[in-house]
Formats: structure tokens, C-alpha cells, sequence
């Protein structure tokens, strides 16, 4: 799997993008990152996960309010696991 967190996104392969947080890859968010794959395979295109870091909510609200699900590697390590072509996790 590649992983871009540089903002240096150049697609030269067309792709299947899902877009979010995907703070805690629940039932839900493998549901759509199912999805994206199952596309992606048959319109043979890339599969692309993008997300952002830090989750907006530690930028829109109070750090001591809010506390992650999924720690960054740990979310990581599960698109890797689910078969994801491509994981970007952008700067929020």
C-alpha cells in the first residue's frame, strides 16, 4: 500500500476515491472502503482512501474534549490490512 502524507498526490492511474476521517474504521467506514475497493477492481482503477490529520475535531474544537478512537498507526496498519491501494492522509 502506498501511503502520501507529503500533499504530493500525482494520479497518474485513474482512480476510486472515498473521502473522510475514518477515525475508527467501524462497521460503516469498512462498509465504504469495501465499496471503494469492489469499484475500483471492476472498473480496474486504483483504490484511494483520503483522510486528514490531526481529525478536524482537534482543530475546531477543544483538545480535551475530543479523544481519538484509532490511534494514527493503528488506523495505518487496518487500511493496509483491508487491502487499500493507496492510503493519503493530508494535513487538516
Amino acid at each position: 500500500m502506498e501511503h502520501i502524507t507529503d500533499g504530493q498526490v500525482d494520479r497518474s492511474r485513474p482512480t476510486a476515491i472515498t473521502l473522510g476521517n475514518f477515525d475508527g474504521l467501524h462497521l460503516g467506514h469498512r462498509a465504504l472502503i469495501q465499496l471503494t475497493k469492489e469499484f475500483a477492481a471492476e472498473e480496474n482503477l486504483e483504490s484511494v482512501v483520503f483522510s486528514f490529520s490531526p481529525h478536524p475535531m482537534l482543530v475546531f474544537k477543544k483538545k480535551e474534549d475530543f479523544a481519538l478512537i484509532m490511534a494514527p498507526s493503528e488506523k495505518l496498519f487496518t487500511m493496509e490490512q483491508m487491502g487499500v491501494d493507496t492510503y493519503i492522509g493530508i494535513s487538516f
